[in-house]
């Protein structure tokens, strides 16, 4: 049986809300960064993404077309 393949942004996905999550909790955006092991910029856009266009903004947009070069 062939196994399921799973999107490979699904971390990263995870990750973002995660974030927010975090934030929730009153994390401040350095110790969200430390936690993820992510740079401080991307936590500070993750969370201006989320309260600007909602956490659905947050989600995995799969590539598509041909990614040969």
């Amino acid at each position: 049986m062939p196994k399921k393949k799973t999107r490979t942004t699904d971390w990263k996905e995870k990750c973002r809300f995660h974030a927010v999550v975090l934030e929730g909790e009153g994390w401040k955006q350095k110790g969200i960064a430390v936690a993820l092991n992510v740079n401080k910029s991307a936590v500070r856009r993750w969370l201006t993404a989320s309260k600007e266009k909602g956490v659905e903004s947050l989600r995995a947009h799969p590539h598509t077309g041909d990614l040969r070069s």
